[in-house]
Order: structure tokens, then C-alpha cells, then sequence
């Protein structure tokens, strides 16, 4: 069975009431039925009494259902067990995310709506070439890049930390831009890997599908992008999914304004100790206004009182620099899409954006706007 909107609205507006809490309870036929959270630690957990778990049963129940809430739809070891115990299907919403995760459960076997399980759209020959790059690499991860001619480009990781992440240099994928048919990376280090929230949003960002090969269970997994990101929910992935791209994709959405991207390296590194340190030295100190003039340059205008879709230029490095380094999208009414500090879109108060450590805020408008 699948759900239906409707009662996917009701499962979002029981996780709103709950929330922080985990919501939980069941998926009729018809409509949803549910309980009360019985865990101790109801934050994290989820626990429904003998007694709901009959009548639903009774009432035809064909999924248990829960809310996470964080970003993650992905089911914990603790959700798995319930689904085991209750012999259905299992729904996980996420509050921030927005998303559904249906992972549905015959008895024996259980697949989840995030998955695709087959890898014959591959050739025998790209998956042997995938395979012998990643165990080549092993135990770091393996990237690369498959094209729409049926070859494959096999690409450097780019990531300080090999062993759990992988990064395409952008010009390596700029060279095939039109004809890249899918990614590919490796995972090296658990059995049960599949793609990370980050490889799923990126996919979605990007609009190109992913394979997964993981090298410890010889499977490929693979991933197709469905529809747009939501503004909330976002990971941070720097020059991928992070400050600019939100604010791009806003402007273009709600006012259709191409919103430029700067492509300064603090864009691309900021998670470098390394480079920060070097950005503390050098350039934050030569060039501190660098976001700041390049905005200004590209169409908008430096005001004193904040309206609906203006944007906040911050610090929230202020211990480490001097410069701008940071944009926020202002909503009206008080609220602002920001990247909080768990590196996670959201929409949050002016109290809270400024409650971080900042030097100076300037507000900008663009001219369309004016």
C-alpha cells in the first residue's frame, strides 16, 4: 500500500504537535491512528503500548509510523526491531527534512522507498571498472564519473578525509557538462553503507543520479533525483548545497532572479582547518569585504531597514576572521532561511541569526526590488 497525501498530512501535523518529541502511530486503510509516545526518552525514541498496537491491528493497520526530529529519514536499529515486531511496513518523517522514508516489510525481506535495489542499468563492463578502481583505492573512497556514451572517467577524491568522503575537483566534471549520464563513489568501511544524506542531496541538487559501489558487500546501489530541494532541511556541502545555492534557489523560485554565485576558494574549503588558517592569514586580511563588493557589483543596493527577501551578509566566523563570509535570506516577519549551527537550513528568528558570533551585518536589496 502506499500513503496517500492525505494522510501524509495528517502524519506532518501530528510530528508538529509532537515535535521536538517523536510522534508515533499507525497507518489504516484509511487515515492514520494515533498514539502516545511511551519512551523514556522520547526526544530520541519511540515506544507505543500493547493496547494501541491491537486495536490499530484491528482496525487494519498496514504501517507503524514515526517521526524523526532531525534531517534524517533513515531507520535506526531501534525502528528496524519495532518493524520486526509488528510485522509491517514502517514510515519515518522527518520534521526538518520534510521527507517521507517508507520502508516497506513482507515478512521477510524489507525495502526502503529511498533505495533502488537493481544495478542492471550499469554494463558489465562499467561496473567492472567501478570495481577494480574502488578495491585499487581501498580503504579510501573511489569517484568517478559515468558518461553518456557508456565510458567512464575516473576521477581523484578531492576530500581531506579519504577514507569517509569523496569530492570531484569542479572543473573535472565542467569538462563534461551535458554528457554526464551518472557519479559514482565507493564505501569502504561498513556493510551496511548506503548513500548519505549528503549523496542524496547533492544527487537532488544537481539533478544527476548516483551509484553507489560498496566494496565490503561487492553491491551496487544507485539513486535518481526526484523533484526540487526544500529551502529547509538542508545539509551543508561547500559549492554544492551551502549559503549561496539557498539563496539562489529562492530568488529564482519566488521572484525569478538569477542570483550570482560567488566562486571565491572560502566557498569551496571552508571546512579546511588548514585553509581557514591560511584565510585567517591572508586573504580575510587583504580582501575582508570580498562577499560584501561582489553583491554590491552584481545588482544590489546597501540599506538600513531589512523588507521580505532581502538578504543578511554576516560573520559567523568571527573568532577566526574579519571578513563576510555568510548570507541569509530575510522572510519578513521576523524570520530568516539560515543555515543553523548544525550546518542545517531552517528558518529561524532575527534573535537567534544575530545570537551568533558576528562582527559586522550589512543588508542588501536588489535593484529589481528598490
Amino acid at each position: 500500500m502506499i500513503l496517500s497525501s492525505e494522510q501524509k498530512i495528517e502524519i506532518q501535523n501530528h510530528a508538529s504537535s509532537d515535535y521536538p518529541k517523536e510522534c508515533c502511530g499507525f497507518v489504516l486503510p484509511e487515515g492514520i491512528y494515533k498514539c502516545q509516545n511511551k519512551a523514556s526518552s522520547p526526544l530520541k525514541n519511540f515506544s507505543i503500548s500493547p493496547i494501541d498496537y491491537l486495536k490499530a491491528k484491528d482496525l487494519g493497520a498496514w504501517a507503524v509510523y514515526h517521526s524523526h526530529p532531525e534531517g534524517s529519514t533513515r531507520p535506526s536499529y531501534a525502528d528496524t526491531h519495532f518493524q520486526e515486531t509488528y510485522q509491517m511496513s514502517l514510515v519515518v518523517y522527518s520534521n526538518i527534512s520534510k521527507r517521507f522514508n517508507t520502508v516497506s516489510c513482507d515478512g521477510e525481506n524489507c525495502v526502503s522507498s529511498l533505495e533502488s535495489k537493481t544495478d542492471d542499468e550499469l554494463s558489465q563492463e562499467q561496473k567492472a571498472i567501478i570495481k577494480d578502481f574502488s578495491i585499487k583505492n581501498y580503504p579510501e573512497e573511489s569517484c568517478g564519473i559515468g558518461l553518456k556514451d557508456g565510458s567512464v572517467i575516473l576521477c581523484e577524491n578531492q576530500a581531506s578525509d579519504k577514507n569517509n568522503f569523496f569530492a570531484i575537483q569542479q572543473k573535472e566534471s565542467d569538462k563534461y557538462e551535458g554528457n554526464i549520464d551518472f557519479i559514482f563513489h565507493s564505501h569502504c568501511r561498513d556493510k551496511t553503507a548506503d548513500f548519505s544524506e549528503e549523496d542524496e542531496q547533492i544527487s537532488t541538487k544537481t539533478k544527476t543520479p548516483y551509484v553507489l559501489y560498496n566494496v565490503l558487500t561487492d553491491e551496487f546501489k544507485h539513486f535518481k533525483p526526484k523533484g526540487d530541494l526544500p529551502y529547509v532541511g538542508r545539509v551543508m556541502v561547500p559549492g554544492v548545497i551551502d549559503c549561496i545555492n539557498l539563496a539562489q534557489d529562492y530568488y529564482k523560485k519566488e521572484l525569478n532572479i538569477d542570483f550570482p554565485a560567488v566562486n571565491h576558494p572560502f566557498r569551496f574549503h571552508r571546512f579546511n582547518k588548514e585553509f581557514l588558517k591560511k584565510f585567517k592569514n591572508e586573504w580575510a586580511r587583504k580582501e575582508p569585504n570580498f562577499l560584501l563588493d561582489f553583491y554590491l557589483s552584481k545588482g544590489f543596493l546597501e540599506i538600513d531597514t531589512l523588507k521580505k527577501h532581502d538578504i543578511i551578509i554576516t560573520n559567523p566566523l568571527g573568532s577566526v576572521s574579519v571578513a563576510f563570509t555568510h548570507i541569509s535570506v530575510y522572510l519578513g516577519n521576523d524570520e530568516v532561511l539560515d543555515y543553523g549551527k548544525e550546518s542545517i537550513s531552517k528558518i529561524c528568528s532575527m534573535k537567534e541569526l544575530l545570537s551568533k558570533n558576528f562582527g559586522e551585518v550589512k543588508f542588501l536589496r536588489h535593484k529589481d526590488l528598490i
